[in-house]
């Protein structure tokens, strides 16, 4: 496993326009980048841009993509932003498989707690995912979320019998 380090430039580019590219739709449609997404429909530039329309509309949503030395390799999104409570819920994603397992995951996740505790003053943050996504499960850990619940048979797993459960973790932001 390969570290990101130095000379390798990290930038979050907050997405203020429906602009798709195709590697953003490619990256929808690899089984293997979606396994843990429950975004299973066949993605297209027009779904993929009425989709991000809406959430570019979404007060309580703000898009970040995720960029490797001028490469978009993910994106992060802080959702269901609760100026009252002060909550909200992260997901992420690297659509660049070659850059998997080289502590980007954290980096964003990172990124996105002092986004939400310096920026927009939140108190809470939560991230749902599948059971036996590992590598997110570490991710989250590192950044010092906890789990805070499982919900039992949540997810589907692709035509098998046995379902997958989700696991909500939680970080409180002092």
């Amino acid at each position: 496993m390969k570290k990101i380090k130095g000379k390798n430039k990290i930038k979050f580019l907050k997405i203020k326009k429906a602009k798709i590219s195709r590697k953003w739709i490619n990256w929808l449609n690899d089984p293997e980048v979606r396994k843990y997404s429950t975004q299973k429909i066949k993605h297209t530039y027009l779904t993929q841009k009425n989709f991000l329309k809406n959430k570019l509309k979404d007060k309580s949503s703000i898009i970040f993509g995720v960029f490797l030395n001028k490469e978009h390799i993910g994106n992060l999104e802080i959702t269901r932003i609760n100026h009252f409570h002060k909550h909200c819920e992260i997901m992420y994603i690297i659509g660049e498989k070659k850059y998997w397992n080289r502590g980007l995951g954290t980096l964003i996740v990172k990124f996105g707690v002092n986004y939400v505790g310096s920026k927009l003053k939140l108190k809470k943050i939560i991230a749902g995912t599948f059971a036996n996504n590992f590598s997110s499960k570490k991710v989250l850990k590192k950044n010092g979320f906890k789990i805070e619940g499982r919900i039992k048979n949540f997810y589907s797993n692709l035509g098998k019998r046995k379902r997958i459960d989700k696991l909500v973790f939680g970080k409180f932001l002092a």
